[in-house]
């Protein structure tokens, strides 16, 4: 059996770190971190350097009321550094898998979903024929939010009331979440699949079916850590 080497970018994220535990588990792994003064293209070049694949997993996070300065951050974090991955992952002989997200639309009404359509766009139009010609796997994942049992996801203020609430009554629901074995399951059927060269999209085009209670158990029984949502 030949191990599989991965290097997985924005390893020190909530997501990432998440799929640096999973994946470690089968896979050789890299954590890439980005260092001080290091560009898109410095970070790229390093994660692509010896690795089969590169996962991208950073990214900037929503941001409410997006500052010039916050903007600016959005389209380095969730644009220039994945078509930078693309660019060195394709040079490297790489395959790339992009953690993205369900917002990216085309019609996204927040800065942060129209970065990351934008740079699913520019993957596909830019990138997805080179990969297939180079017989490389070029997958774009876009889950929901993300729920980690250990860390929280930005709007546990809102939902400490949950803590008084009788479990008997939160009936089922259906939830615009997923859960982090659900989440890393998919990631985990990219890279079985990297042979299927070429550009494709796997999306999540459901919700789980959960409880009141279960966003209490993933929210609010964690530690209070602040964070934003993938």
């Amino acid at each position: 059996h030949v191990t599989t080497r991965v290097a997985v970018v924005g390893a020190n994220g909530r997501v990432g770190s998440a799929l640096v535990r999973h994946l470690t588990e089968s896979h050789d792994v890299t954590a890439i971190v980005r260092q001080p003064g290091e560009s898109p293209v410095d970070i790229a070049v390093r994660a692509a350097d010896g690795v089969d694949v590169v996962v991208n997993a950073a990214g900037v996070a929503h941001l409410e009321q997006p500052t010039p300065a916050d903007r600016e951050r959005l389209r380095v974090g969730n644009i220039d550094l994945p078509l930078a991955l693309a660019a060195a992952a394709l040079a490297a002989h790489a395959h790339l898998i992009h953690i993205s997200s369900v917002k990216a639309t085309p019609d996204a009404t927040t800065e942060y979903g129209q970065s990351k359509y934008e740079a699913n766009q520019r993957l596909e139009s830019e990138f997805g024929d080179r990969f297939a010609d180079s017989g490389l796997s070029l997958v774009i994942v876009r889950p929901l939010a993300l729920l980690f049992p250990t860390l929280d996801a930005g709007k546990v203020a809102r939902l400490r009331f949950l803590r008084h609430w009788p479990s008997v009554l939160t009936p089922p629901v259906r939830l615009p979440v997923l859960t982090s074995t659900a989440f890393e399951a998919v990631v985990t059927e990219a890279l079985d699949t990297i042979a299927e060269r070429g550009f494709r999209y796997r999306d999540f085009e459901r919700t789980e079916l959960g409880t009141l209670a279960d966003v209490r158990r993933a929210f609010i029984s964690s530690p209070m850590r602040g964070g934003g949502r993938s």
